[in-house]
């Protein structure tokens, strides 16, 4: 008999801590954007941590950010349905009671007690563990810039004071900036040049946003970054 493969081994770590919660709703909040929210289970987590979501018997597996509060009786969860993907239209087609194996919580893209301003930046479905900071209480006074395509990609709006929500659209009007997310960064730098930024979401805004603050003078210690691939 060989010996198990590293992914073998890995799995099985996997395995081990995976622990089953049920659907409790499945909620299109845009087209192909997914809200999934899943039984608690007794999970405790930090605002800004994700998870590792599977199917009962399925190899695959992804990460998603939490965008429930730590005291919600539930776990949200944000899902960009990709087309054609291997994963992402299967847990969009789950039905309430259904199950999902759920890993972690992972990660520290969690908010420091830092008393100064702190500025959130997020495309998409980045503005999900922003939910979870200002649901959990963490970041009252906060500021968040929202890149997307369409207004209605907005999701979340009403849980932020409307001066505190910036809904930065790129490819129809209606929105407070027309135009990407690091445009506002490029104007709001240098009328907050104290704030802490926490940045989320695709790699080329998080490239280009890192380049324009660090470019502007801010401190890197003061930049944090999760990447959506």
């Amino acid at each position: 008999m060989g010996y198990p493969s590293m992914v073998d081994q890995i799995d099985r770590i996997f395995r081990i801590i995976r622990v089953i919660h049920r659907v409790l709703e499945v909620c299109e909040l845009s087209p192909g954007v997914v809200l999934l929210r899943l039984s608690r289970e007794g999970l405790i987590f930090q605002a800004g941590q994700h998870l590792l979501l599977s199917l009962p018997g399925s190899a695959l597996a992804r990460e998603y950010s939490i965008a429930s509060g730590t005291d919600d009786p539930w776990l949200d969860v944000l899902i960009r349905v990709v087309k054609g993907g291997a994963f992402s239209p299967r847990l969009a087609r789950l039905r309430p009671g259904q199950e999902v194996e759920v890993s972690g919580p992972c990660g520290f893209f969690t908010p420091n007690s830092d008393p100064g301003m702190k500025v959130l930046v997020a495309t998409g479905t980045g503005v999900a563990p922003f939910r979870s900071f200002v649901r959990s209480g963490l970041v009252q006074g906060a500021a968040l810039a929202h890149g997307v395509r369409f207004l209605n990609e907005t999701h979340w709006f009403h849980d932020w004071h409307p001066c505190r929500y910036v809904r930065c659209v790129s490819r129809e009007s209606g929105g407070d900036i027309q135009g990407r997310v690091t445009d506002w960064m490029a104007r709001a730098v240098c009328d907050i040049p104290d704030a802490q930024w926490w940045l989320c979401g695709n790699s080329v805004m998080i490239q280009e946003g890192w380049d324009l603050l660090t470019g502007a003078g801010v401190h890197p210690e003061r930049i944090h970054t999760e990447v959506y691939f």
